[in-house]
């Protein structure tokens, strides 16, 4: 009798399988506005409003890196900020 396999086990394995190709590796400093939204203590949406602001006022990158999002793998936004701008924000480490 052959062992029956799940449909989500095996899709659960084929999708982490095919994220190792598919998606890129977002390099250290990139964040998306769910990631800053607990860095900054505020709601995701005013995350993304400061994020637009900076990148008005040229103190911001944004890039596209497609990264598993759920059980797809789709483009999400990450920002990086300009020194100041990461201190102003709070994100850098105060020095002892």
């Amino acid at each position: 009798m052959k062992r029956k396999t799940s449909n989500s086990s095996l899709g659960a394995a084929i999708n982490a399988f095919l994220a190792t190709y598919e998606s890129d590796k977002v390099p250290p400093g990139w964040f998306t506005c769910i990631q800053l939204a607990p860095l900054l203590r505020i709601q995701e949406r005013q995350a993304a409003n400061i994020a637009i602001r900076f990148l008005k006022a040229g103190q911001a990158e944004r890039r596209m890196y497609r990264v598993k999002a759920g059980c797809y793998i789709r483009p999400v936004p990450h920002y990086r900020f300009t020194p100041q701008a990461a201190k102003a924000l709070g994100l850098t480490k105060p020095k002892r």
